[in-house]
């Protein structure tokens, strides 16, 4: 049987990072495992690679498909997955030698198990975050919540919306049809944990660090988006978060994750947000400011509405200043 499906879309990724990414997988001791490499349209120098390693490694299976979205690429190598536990690996990231060996190794069962990362600006340049001590826990919803949050607000770092930190089990993902949303390309991976997170029962943490994210300056998530792609990952929040009892918990996605896609919506989005647009994000948070977290948000939203507004038009542009993380201050 096979232990684990890793699960890696590929997509106009510089080759050098592609083969450190499958040279990783390549490295895994584990033989009960599978790594099932998609095309998401990438062009055919990319696809030359794949190849390469699933002629040499009958681990890997790779399959060619047109461009339609990291969230569908997902949702096409979930429905080929026969692992056991499914995880998922960023083609420009890297993985260590003992990633499958950690889960083969646990012994509880869990339904989602939570690893802790490096982030890397460079290969000899890594950040390390403190993790959570590790543990084992299993006990009602409620307590899954508490949990959760703990996970989502620990030292003021967020290990929760991640997809490539945990390993999920299949069974849950197939009795529940949790998929991807194909419409949400920005923190869709944080709307698929939290689709699957209502199922489980039991969570298991472990500090060892087994991924490596890679931090690009041409990443995705550095790019400005079109104004809809921020309102479809707001609507998609929107569905989950009433499942979701636990007042702190709840109050968190709102402040935090909500509260951060609308004002990213503004200062972030391919056009800067109408003062009427801007009027309605004002006339909705500025009676919880006390409940926003984030500090310059907070003070912008103190200011009378004009000069708010006028103040998120340069703040707009601080943000396109390399290596400032305007948004999350």
């Amino acid at each position: 049987m096979v232990k684990i499906s890793i699960i890696i879309p590929v997509y106009k990724v510089p080759l050098e990072y592609l083969r450190d990414c499958l040279d990783s997988l390549k490295a895994q001791t584990l033989q009960k495992c599978e790594f099932i490499v998609v095309s998401d349209g990438a062009p055919e120098a990319e696809c030359s690679v794949c190849e390469e390693y699933a002629a040499k490694d009958s681990r890997f299976k790779f399959f060619k498909r047109e461009h339609a979205g990291v969230s569908a690429t997902r949702n096409f190598g979930i429905k080929q997955a026969l692992g056991e536990y499914i995880s998922f690996v960023d083609s420009d990231d890297w993985i260590e030698k003992d990633y499958t060996s950690i889960l083969a190794s646990l012994k509880n069962d869990p339904d989602v198990v939570f690893f802790s990362f490096n982030y890397h600006k460079t290969k000899k340049r890594r950040y390390n975050l403190l993790f959570p001590k590790p543990y084992f826990f299993s006990g009602s919803f409620h307590d899954i919540q508490t949990k959760l949050f703990e996970l989502f607000d620990y030292q003021h770092n967020d290990f929760l919306g991640y997809t490539w930190n945990k390993f999920f089990k299949k069974k849950i993902i197939k009795q529940n049809k949790i998929f991807f949303e194909k419409n949400v390309s920005f923190i869709e991976d944080e709307i698929f944990t939290l689709k699957y997170c209502r199922h489980i029962n039991s969570i298991q943490v472990c500090n060892e660090k087994l991924y490596n994210y890679r931090i690009r300056k041409d990443g995705l998530t550095k790019i400005n988006k079109d104004v809809c792609v921020y309102q479809n990952a707001i609507t998609a929040l929107k569905k989950i978060i009433p499942y979701y009892t636990l007042e702190s918990f709840e109050n968190a996605l709102i402040y935090r994750r909500i509260f951060l896609l609308h004002f990213m919506s503004i200062v972030k989005s391919n056009h800067f947000a109408s003062y009427q647009t801007f009027s309605q994000f004002y006339n909705n948070y500025k009676q919880v400011v006390h409940e926003i977290p984030y500090l310059t948000t907070r003070i912008i939203l103190a200011l009378p509405k004009i000069i708010s507004y006028t103040t998120c038009f340069f703040y707009r542009f601080l943000c396109k200043i390399p290596g400032l993380n305007c948004i999350t201050v």
